[in-house]
């Protein structure tokens, strides 16, 4: 078995903080989306594989540049990334399908990676409403690496909470 495969990773991250963040998640989902359509579901199967791309993407990223800690905006960005790319939110085919709806993914995903800086996508308009509009849009639509988006995760955090925090996992 490879020294960094996706079993080992796991194992030695452990299931109470997997089934512990999966929780976590599926609180976002029921204080979010309830208003949204009865017609849509939380997937927790494809959640915990969400959970499970997002802690083997952090793991790795801590042996590559010899960190012991992930800051909360590689959370954040590892967070949005997976939800957005996973898509644990299913539509039924008896929903009526908006634009919106059709990025409801990336918008749990948004909502639950801000959730590691104690930000809601409410305090996104108060920059710019234009920039919430960008978020989901590349979320959806390009291929982006975690990394960079956690700088813009940090850029975004010091322009809302300009004394920031320092948060690590």
């Amino acid at each position: 078995m490879e020294k960094y495969s996706p079993e080992r990773i796991l194992k030695e991250i452990g299931d109470d903080r997997i089934v512990s963040r999966i929780y976590s998640l599926e609180q976002i989902y029921n204080k979010l989306m309830l208003k949204w359509s009865e017609h849509i579901e939380l997937n927790l199967s494809i959640l915990r594989h969400c959970v499970e791309s997002y802690h083997c993407d952090v793991f790795r990223t801590k042996i590559f540049h010899n960190i012991d800690f992930a800051d909360q905006h590689k959370r954040a960005a590892y967070t949005m990334l997976w939800i957005s790319k996973l898509k644990p939110i299913q539509i039924s085919s008896k929903s009526r399908i908006t634009k919106a709806l059709l990025m409801i993914n990336e918008y749990y995903g948004i909502a639950c990676g801000l959730d590691h800086l104690n930000i809601s996508t409410k305090d996104l308009l108060k920059i710019e409403p234009k920039y919430f509009a960008n978020m989901l849009y590349t979320l959806h639509n390009r291929n982006v690496d975690g990394l960079v988006l956690s700088s813009q995760i940090y850029l975004l955090e010091k322009a809302l909470k300009p004394n920031g925090t320092n948060g690590v996992d």
